[in-house]
């Protein structure tokens, strides 16, 4: 797998300390909400068991995947794909099983998710396509165009200043072939209106 993706060390502040310690505390209690570690909300479509939390944590991670518009290109099972803020690497894992031969990346911000994410990547036959990265996706090294899809789910709220877009603008930037056709940045969050 390859190991391109680098990124800066999170700039030490009481926000990112709280921030850090919020997921290091809380973390393990994650299992409770999801055997799999998926750390986002779920999608319900009509005629699920809307108690079935499992199968609409698992659902998002296909509608994330759905519109990343990857099975539309006859070399989409080898797309690289990067999960921005990717907690414990749930949706990666989900997208490793659907995407056979996909290079997978990862980065967080809490040392605790990335050694966790990697002890679960490891019980996963998919685990050597998985590379997790402590970092902060703001700061990223990787050259442009190096992604053939951006995601982050329910993170990019954590990114500096008023509004989504300075992610929007490193996803694009680490995206090949912007608009479709290609590849693609998608964005799963809940932002007060006048963020956007």
């Amino acid at each position: 797998m390859s190991t391109l993706l680098t990124a800066s060390p999170a700039a030490v502040s009481t926000d990112s300390d709280s921030f850090q310690r919020y997921y290091e505390e809380a973390g393990p209690d994650y299992a409770a909400w999801s055997p799999h570690f998926n750390m986002h909300f779920g999608f319900f479509r009509w005629g699920m068991n809307p108690l079935a939390r499992e199968a609409m944590l698992e659902q998002m991670n296909q509608e994330i995947l759905d519109r990343l518009h990857l099975g539309r290109e006859s070399n989409s099972d080898s797309a690289r794909v990067l999960d921005m803020g990717c907690g414990l690497s749930a949706t990666l894992r989900s997208i490793a099983r659907r995407l056979p031969a996909a290079d997978l990346h990862g980065i967080t911000l809490v040392p605790w998710q990335l050694e966790q994410g990697c002890n679960l990547n490891q019980s996963c036959a998919e685990a050597s396509r998985i590379t997790l990265t402590l970092g902060d996706y703001e700061h990223t090294s990787c050259p442009p165009s190096y992604f053939d899809a951006v995601y982050a789910i329910e993170s990019s709220c954590y990114a500096h200043g008023a509004s989504p877009s300075s992610v929007s603008r490193r996803a694009h930037r680490c995206c090949r072939r912007l608009p479709w056709p290609g590849s693609t940045a998608r964005s799963a969050e809940a932002h007060p209106p006048q963020a956007l």
